[in-house]
């Protein structure tokens, strides 16, 4: 599946930095996304699905705290669910 390879602007409000990390169709015709977040701050985020851009049929942070770029907690993984391939649920 494609998915862009630069930084998309995917969270309102935040500074955080989301880059793709993989993509794939499902047998039922869904798609799956992977982002790697990033802190690149000097203050804990809270991160909520009500915080992003597009049509998701379900989102979720592996944690959903991120620490301060000065920590090695400032790393997550975001899990996107769409019916559509990613560009399109983003650019909704």
């Amino acid at each position: 599946m494609s998915i862009p390879k630069q930084t998309v602007s995917l969270i309102r409000h935040e500074q955080i930095h989301v880059r793709p990390y993989a993509s794939w169709k499902t047998e039922q015709g869904l798609f799956v996304t992977v982002l790697i977040l990033t802190n690149p701050t000097n203050q804990p985020v809270e991160l909520h699905p009500l915080m992003l851009r597009g049509r998701w049929v379900a989102a979720t942070f592996h944690h959903y705290r991120l620490l301060p770029a000065t920590t090695v907690a400032n790393v997550t993984a975001l899990y996107l669910i769409s019916e559509q391939p990613f560009a399109q649920a983003l650019d909704f």
